[in-house]
C-alpha cells in the first residue's frame, strides 16, 4: 500500500518528555563525517587578537525529540536534529547520536543528524525518542574593533562571500525596495563597512519594535510592513541591510542552556573575522552596547547559522525556514493521522 506523505511539524517545549525506550547510543559514522568535512568552509577566524573570548560555561547536553503516536498506522518516520559545531562562539565535542546519518546543510558549514525509522515504529499510544548528546563550552566573545584599520576587499569568488551576501528565500531580501533606499541613505552618511554596519544596527534597533514572540520566521515584507518582529526577524532586517551593500552577514540560531530560544547576527570583516551584533537586545536596551560583543548570559548554543535551509527527509529534500530544535516528517497508511512531537534540551553544567 502506498504511504500518504503527511505534513511537516515543528514543535518545541521546555519540559522534560516522558521516558520511553531508546535505541543504543552510537557515534556518528566516520564516513558521513568525512563527507561533511569536505563540504565545510572554515569559520574563517579563530579566537585570538581580534576575537577575544572571555568568561565561559560548560555543559553536557541532551537534545531529543519524542514522537507519540496518537492514532496512526505509521510506515516511516524521518527526524532532523541540528548537530552543533565548534566555532568562535563555542567548542563542541563528544557528539553522539542514536543511529543517524550526519548531513551537511547546503551553502553553510552546518550539519544535522538525520534519523530514519521504518521498523519498530510506535503503535497507537506508543512513543519513540530520537536523541543527540554532546559537550559544549560557551564563551563571552568580543571583537576588538580598535584594531580595525584599512579593510581588504572581499574575496567575491569565495564560498563565504557567495553564501552570505544573497537572498535567503523571502526571509532575507537585500534588493527589497525599502532595504535598498535605507541602505543608500545609511551608506551616504557612513561610507565604510564598519561605520555602515554600526549605523544599520542602530537603525534597526531604533526603528523597529519587538513583536510577535515565538511565532517563527516571517517574510521580510511582512516584518517591514508591521514595523517589527521577534529576534530572528529583526536579525533578518539587519542582515538584509548588510547584504544590500555586499557585506557578508548571517543568522546565529541558538537555544540557551535553559531551553529558551534566541537568534542574533554577525557580519564578516575581511582579514579580521565575524563580528557579533544583537539588534534585539539593543532595541530592548538602547543604552546597552551589543555591537561587536555577545555575553554568555544572553547567547546560547548555536545550532546552525542559516535560515531558509534545505534538509533531507529520506525520500527527497524539503525547505525549512530554520532548524532551531527539530523537524520531522511521517508517512502513514491512513489519510488522517495524529502524532504529538515533544522536543527537549537538557543542559547539565559540568
Amino acid at each position: 500500500m502506498d504511504a500518504s506523505v503527511r505534513a511537516l511539524a515543528l514543535v518545541a517545549v521546555s519540559a522534560l518528555a516522558a521516558a520511553c525506550a531508546k535505541a543504543p547510543a552510537a557515534p556518528l559514522p566516520a564516513a558521513d563525517a568525512s563527507l561533511v568535512q569536505a563540504a565545510r568552509v572554515p569559520d574563517a577566524a579563530a579566537p585570538g587578537p581580534f576575537l577575544v573570548r572571555g568568561a565561559s560555561a560548560s555543559y553536557h547536553v541532551t537534545s531529543s525529540l519524542t514522537v507519540k503516536n496518537d492514532a496512526a498506522a505509521l510506515v516511516r518516520l524521518a527526524v532532523q536534529l541540528p548537530a552543533p559545531q565548534s566555532n568562535v562562539y563555542q567548542d563542541v565535542s563528544n557528539l553522539v547520536a542514536t543511529p543517524a546519518v550526519l548531513k551537511p546543510i547546503p551553502h553553510s558549514d552546518d550539519v544535522y543528524a538525520l534519523f530514519v525509522q521504518e521498523a519498530d515504529l510506535p503503535g497507537v499510544q506508543q512513543s519513540v525518542t530520537f536523541e543527540l548528546t554532546y559537550d559544549v563550552t560557551l564563551y563571552d566573545l568580543r571583537a576588538d574593533l580598535a584594531q580595525v584599520g584599512a579593510l581588504q576587499p572581499y574575496d567575491k569568488s569565495s564560498d563565504l562571500w557567495r553564501w552570505h551576501t544573497g537572498p535567503s528565500g523571502d526571509l532575507v531580501v537585500p534588493d527589497h525596495p525599502t532595504i535598498l533606499v535605507t541602505s543608500l541613505n545609511l551608506w551616504a552618511a557612513h561610507p565604510d563597512v564598519l561605520g555602515y554596519a554600526r549605523a544599520a544596527y542602530e537603525h534597526v534597533a531604533s526603528s523597529f519594535k519587538y513583536l510577535n514572540p515565538n511565532t517563527g520566521m516571517h517574510p521580510l515584507s511582512e516584518v517591514l510592513a508591521a514595523g517589527g518582529a521577534n529576534c530572528g526577524n529583526l536579525a533578518s532586517v539587519y542582515i538584509s541591510l548588510l547584504r544590500a551593500r555586499g557585506i557578508p552577514a548571517r543568522h546565529l540560531v541558538a537555544i540557551r542552556p535553559d531551553g529558551s530560544r534566541h537568534v542574533w547576527a554577525d557580519f564578516y570583516l575581511q582579514g579580521y573575522g565575524w563580528v557579533p551584533v544583537d539588534v534585539t537586545y539593543k532595541q530592548a536596551n538602547p543604552a546597552g552596547d551589543y555591537f561587536g560583543r555577545v555575553a554568555l548570559k544572553d547567547n546560547g548554543i548555536i545550532m546552525d547559522k542559516k535560515v531558509d535551509l534545505t534538509v533531507d527527509n529520506a525520500l527527497g529534500t524539503r525547505q525549512l525556514p530554520l532548524l532551531q530544535d527539530s523537524a520531522w516528517w511521517y508517512w502513514s497508511e491512513t489519510t488522517e493521522a495524529v502524532l504529538t512531537p515533544i522536543y527537549t534540551l537538557v543542559a547539565t553544567p559540568r
